[in-house]
């Protein structure tokens, strides 16, 4: 694992995403967002790369999230 600087605004919003509540909440926005990007593709027949992109975020987003759990779970291990 690697460590990097950031700013103290990046620090708080990860420490939130970190708790079980914070990352509860940032995976139903992302719920959220993929059914109304699904619904706008379909209604829009949008299917080209511009069209799908907003789901490619969405997902790159969960992935994140989720690994920055893990991160949680692992340090957590560590420290008990």
């Amino acid at each position: 694992m690697k460590l990097i600087a950031v700013t103290d605004e990046v620090f708080k919003l990860i420490d939130k995403i970190q708790s079980d509540e914070g990352f509860n909440e940032k995976m139903e926005e992302v719920c959220a967002g993929f059914s109304s990007a699904t619904r706008h593709l379909q209604a829009a027949e949008d299917y080209c790369d511009e069209g799908i992109m907003p789901l490619v975020v969405l997902a790159e987003y969960k992935e994140l999230l989720e690994q920055l759990a893990k991160s949680r779970e692992a340090d957590e291990a560590v420290n008990n």
